[in-house]
């Protein structure tokens, strides 16, 4: 099972020295905000805790993790894994993952943010796991392992992590079977009830608030970036930016989720394709897996990143099983938290000095603001012209 896989590789570290060497650094503003504009707000309805959510602060990379090391620290915790084969399996923004026997995954928090994940992973999964019926990771390994974070162990789920070529066709026909096991965990997991949510400890999130913060977050840490590197462009982009967010932020609709229909759910938070487990003997979906995103929040969240891999027609699909009140609303939101995360990827590695992630982050935010692509295959390095 893999981590992170919609990410730059996991080489992509940077030492503070390399970076502050580097043409970006004296780009990079510290607590200005050069291009601040006021986005229209209507805070009559709000379904949601209107409380201000925090700006965002990435783990930073603290622990890297060798395979000799990884061995050492898991055969230290757990003897009963001595001399038994030990595979790096993969890397993401907050763990590293290794295999044993090819058959137990074990993840190493590489963070504190990461390791709190780890921690509110640990206290509802198996909660979480009542009310569903694809298997999730239950922790049955657990130990402090280096700086004191979080090494964690569960059975692997049977299968890898699903392709667009498993749901779509090469003619572009979607796999119905597949896309009713995704509306039906999705129906399933929607609809545990938010007081039992709460009493699990999980938060409820100010959708309005956080993408209020992901706004300042571009006008802090992207603007500067793209002003500099692409100059031509910058004015077209800054205005893409921030009319993307003040048509979300501006419109009351998008904060309505309180009728019967329509409510306030508990979330995945960050179900990437390689998160949903397809097992290639049975052509089913067998489990899903990185929950560490987690939450209470805005059901229509959770749709945008299937969407994002496997695009219109599977949503249209999709939908049949997966009742909703307002399908147009649906497909901007979506299409809005698809484009947001794009501009918020470049966030993180501008925050973290990562020179790597940078440059593989920002020429992909160029091209969908200038409409050069849409998906991730059109957002490819050797993309340059408008796909047809």
């Amino acid at each position: 099972n893999s981590i992170g896989g919609s990410n730059p590789p996991a080489s992509a570290k940077t030492k503070r020295d390399d970076f502050m060497s580097s043409p970006f650094c004296i780009m990079i503003p510290k607590m200005t905000h050069a291009f601040e504009q006021p986005i229209p707000e209507d805070n009559e309805k709000i379904a949601i805790d209107p409380k201000k959510e925090e700006r965002y602060e990435p783990g930073e990379y603290q622990v890297d993790i060798s395979e000799s090391e990884a061995r050492k620290d898991i055969e230290k915790n757990f003897p009963e894994f001595k001399d038994k084969k030990i595979e790096y399996l993969s890397e993401g923004m907050g763990s590293t993952a290794f295999v044993v026997n090819e058959e137990i995954i074990f993840r190493f928090a590489k963070n504190e943010k990461a390791d709190a994940s780890i921690e509110k992973e640990n206290r509802v999964l198996h909660k979480v796991q009542a009310y569903v019926d694809l298997a999730i990771p239950n922790f049955e390994y657990r130990r402090k392992g280096p700086k004191g974070f979080n090494l964690i162990g569960y059975k692997k789920i049977a299968g890898r992590g699903l392709k667009k070529e498993d749901l779509i066709s090469r003619e572009g026909e979607v796999n119905i079977g597949l896309t009713q096991q995704l509306s039906k965990f999705f129906k399933q997991l929607h609809s545990i009830p938010i007081t039992v949510a709460k009493e699990w400890g999980l938060e409820e999130k100010n959708f309005r608030s956080v993408y209020e913060n992901e706004l300042e977050d571009a006008k802090d840490y992207v603007y500067p970036l793209l002003k500099e590197k692409y100059p031509d462009d910058f004015q077209k982009i800054k205005e893409y930016i921030e009319n993307l967010f003040s048509n979300y932020l501006s419109d009351p609709k998008n904060f309505e989720y309180n009728t019967p229909e329509h409510t306030p759910a508990v979330l995945h938070g960050d179900l990437e394709a390689e998160h949903i487990i397809f097992d290639e003997d049975s052509k089913n979906i067998t489990g899903i897996i990185d929950w560490g995103g987690i939450r209470i929040g805005d059901p229509d969240y959770d749709i945008f990143r299937p969407y994002s891999h496997f695009g219109k027609k599977f949503l249209s699909e999709f939908l049949k099983n997966y009742p909703h009140p307002n399908p147009d609303l649906l497909i901007q939101k979506v299409d809005f938290f698809f484009r947001a995360q794009m501009i918020h990827r470049v966030v993180r590695p501008v925050i973290l000095e990562d020179i790597e992630g940078i440059n593989w982050h920002l020429p992909r935010l160029r091209k969908q603001a200038l409409g050069i692509g849409y998906w991730y295959d059109e957002l490819k390095e050797n993309q340059t012209s408008n796909p047809k």
